[in-house]
């Protein structure tokens, strides 16, 4: 399993798996494809927005920050640099992408869809700060990649979020958008690099590729008897 927070889901379902389960974290200092210039976005998108990164479905709950940007929008007036949303749709979908028109955003929130890594590492390389209102997460490999490029974050404090990158993001309650709208106008007044990114793979000694293969293979190990 990816987590502590994961393992302890997992017992909650299947209580005879104690004993049984491996924690395996994953890493997060793989290198992003070098991105593309401001030309390379989106059309309608201009440097300098907030932005999320998910599949658009409930467990991701994009609604949060879609409703903190809105607050932020009547605080800020025109110096609001909007928002995007870059995934592909899911389930219920349609009630995330409703609610921007219930709320009169369409202006201010662009949904991408699905994008590849390059379109991903050019979205991270052009955004103001991170925005992270998911309801759990099993690890939250987009927060670790934001705090490595050098974004500040604003985030839900609940899961794997908080077991993992504590300490490295600006928290919200989960589900509240004027908890969460007030962390993302201090992460977007933070600006770039006000993070170090080194310290969201603490300080690269836990979570690196490296170590989850040989934690991976020490699992594979035990089990076989290899």
């Amino acid at each position: 399993v990816n987590s502590i927070t994961t393992l302890n889901h997992l017992l909650e379902v299947f209580p005879e798996a104690r004993g049984r389960c491996h924690p395996t974290p994953l890493g997060c200092d793989h290198a992003l494809i070098p991105p593309g210039g401001p030309d390379d976005l989106p059309p309608g998108v201009t440097p300098g927005y907030l932005l999320s990164v998910g599949t658009v479905e409930p467990r991701k709950d994009h609604a949060t920050a879609i409703r903190a940007s809105k607050l932020l929008s009547e605080r800020l007036g025109a110096s609001f640099p909007g928002l995007v949303i870059a995934g592909g749709d899911g389930y219920r979908a349609q009630e995330t992408r409703a609610l921007v028109r219930e709320l009169g955003m369409g202006g201010l929130v662009h949904f991408t869809g699905y994008v590849g890594e390059d379109a991903l590492s050019t979205l991270y390389a052009h955004a103001s700060a991170y925005i992270h209102s998911s309801l759990h997460e099993g690890f939250g490999l987009t927060v670790a990649e934001a705090i490595r490029q050098g974004l500040p974050v604003a985030a839900a404090r609940n899961s794997a979020i908080v077991e993992l990158f504590d300490g490295l993001f600006v928290g919200f309650e989960t589900g509240s958008a004027e908890s969460a709208a007030e962390a993302a106008a201090v992460a977007l007044a933070m600006g770039r690099g006000s993070t170090p990114g080194d310290r969201a793979c603490h300080a690269t000694k836990v979570l690196t590729w490296e170590n989850c293969a040989r934690l991976t293979e020490g699992a594979f190990r035990e089990v076989t008897g290899a």
